[in-house]
């Protein structure tokens, strides 16, 4: 798999700048146990996971999960994990970003910029090591687990300022790792009744500064509530993309093989079906370009 991923790379196939993380379930070839009869300890037998689908329907099933880091220009797998159903998901994100950044490190190549996850890695664990350990940026929706309230300070849940006035600040963009907030009176976006002298003597107005090193889980550059991060954002669904095709047109979910190091053989298999399929695509292309000229 490494030997066709370096491939991929002299034929620039890959943008490592944004990778995408997130697991899928995965069937056991094996005959269902009632879960009083597996030993939760042993993570090469498959247990039951459950999750919720797209819809918020719950789904349960007997095996395994697959947990993919994969470049969002290719859409290729450039890191994989193998664990029990019932493992969360969020176990085997800083797993998987310090295998991809080895792999990149062995090759002399950029470490990712940006890391985009679902809500379901939204812990602090993971903003603090991919921030402090990576000097990257996690870039995963807040799951506000029941909270009512923003922390103290923001004005909401996106890591927003709220001004002296009580007002949601008006974001002015970021710099070198710090995201710039104006008033947004003097921004035209609300009419406070205190205008500018309340909290500032500048025609400018009140500006604050957030960085992520002083709340990581809350503060991102880009800011949340920005295009910039939702742009960000939306190329997750690569990931979903890439599994999507290992199971519908690369059998990986056509188990026939028991136990978890066979079925990680499968799945690299899988995989290297897809970068194999997508090198020979490229170069067809290039090929044809050739010829054209």
């Amino acid at each position: 798999m490494n030997n066709l991923l370096d491939q991929s790379i002299e034929l620039d196939l890959l943008d490592t700048e944004t990778m995408a993380i997130d697991a899928s379930k995965l069937e056991a070839y094996e005959r269902a146990k009632p879960k009083s009869k597996i030993d939760k300890e042993n993570d090469f037998t498959p247990d039951w996971g459950t999750k919720f689908d797209s819809h918020k329907n719950q789904i349960t099933w007997f095996g395994w999960k697959i947990h993919a880091a994969v470049e969002t220009k290719s859409e290729l797998p450039i890191a994989l994990t193998l664990t029990p159903a019932n493992h969360a998901d969020k176990t085997q994100a800083i797993p998987l970003v310090e295998k991809v950044n080895d792999f990149l490190a062995e090759r002399d190549l950029i470490k990712p910029k940006y890391w985009t996850m679902d809500s379901g890695y939204d812990t602090t664990d993971i903003y603090e090591h991919i921030l402090f350990e990576q000097d990257s940026q996690a870039i995963i929706p807040i799951n506000k687990r029941n909270a009512k309230q923003p922390p103290a300070g923001f004005y909401d849940f996106k890591g927003t300022p709220v001004c002296s006035g009580g007002h949601k600040m008006y974001y002015w963009g970021h710099y070198k790792g710090v995201n710039k907030f104006r008033c947004p009176h003097v921004c035209g976006k609300v009419d406070c009744i205190h205008g500018t002298k309340w909290c500032s003597d500048s025609n400018y107005g009140q500006v604050t500064k957030t960085r992520p090193k002083e709340n990581p889980r809350y503060i991102s550059t880009p800011h949340r509530d920005s295009r910039t991060w939702r742009k960000i954002y939306n190329k997750r669904t690569s990931v979903e993309r890439t599994f999507s095709r290992l199971k519908e047109h690369l059998n990986l979910e056509n188990l026939t093989v028991m136990g978890a190091k066979k079925v990680k053989t499968h799945l690299l298999l899988s995989s290297i079906s897809l970068i194999a399929a997508r090198i020979a695509a490229e170069k067809i292309k290039l090929q044809n370009q050739t010829l054209a000229a």
